[in-house]
């Protein structure tokens, strides 16, 4: 039985849907929703913490790179090339004020300007001098910056150094 016509005019009847009811019910679950949400964050963060460190760049020791340009020569016997020595050294707002090493070579080669000296300061990257390497007898050889032969001169702050030779093929 329809008592629709019991109703005053121009009413609507009762759906059950209250826009007000459905906007206290979001934001009661809203924390709810916000924790959803974060959660798959918060896990991956647990399961495979960052590195975080507490070191400032003032306790890691600064490093001075120094190796020869290129790496790899392939010579004649009696022929000759260049090999470049480059440094480059990263220190926080500091500079290399003068350095000088000593170029070892093993096999069948001989090296012409085995000392470098490079008296102007640098930091960064620079070219601290020029060698010419002479091929003499046919095999393998290598051209290789003595690591103990590197002296700073004037640098008082602990310094790490690498150093990396050029192969050399002489056929």
């Amino acid at each position: 039985m329809d008592y629709h016509f019991l109703r005053p005019q121009g009413v609507a009847p009762k759906t059950g849907f209250n826009s007000s009811n459905v906007f206290k019910l979001f934001t009661r679950f809203l924390p709810l929703f916000l924790l959803a949400a974060i959660l798959p964050f918060l896990v991956g963060m647990v399961a495979s913490p960052p590195d975080i460190g507490f070191l400032t760049r003032a306790d890691i020791e600064p490093t001075l790179r120094v190796w020869l340009e290129p790496a790899n020569i392939v010579l004649a016997p009696g022929s000759t090339t260049e090999l470049a020595v480059v440094a480059q050294f990263e220190g926080e707002g500091e500079f290399i004020p003068e350095i000088t090493l000593n170029i070892t070579s093993q096999g069948g080669v001989a090296v012409q300007g085995s000392q470098i000296a490079h008296r102007i300061p640098f930091s960064g990257k620079a070219e601290l001098g020029r060698l010419v390497v002479r091929g003499v007898e046919p095999g393998s050889a290598s051209v290789n910056i003595d690591r103990d032969s590197v002296s700073i001169t004037a640098y008082n702050t602990p310094i790490e150094i690498k150093t990396a030779g050029a192969n050399v093929t002489v056929r």
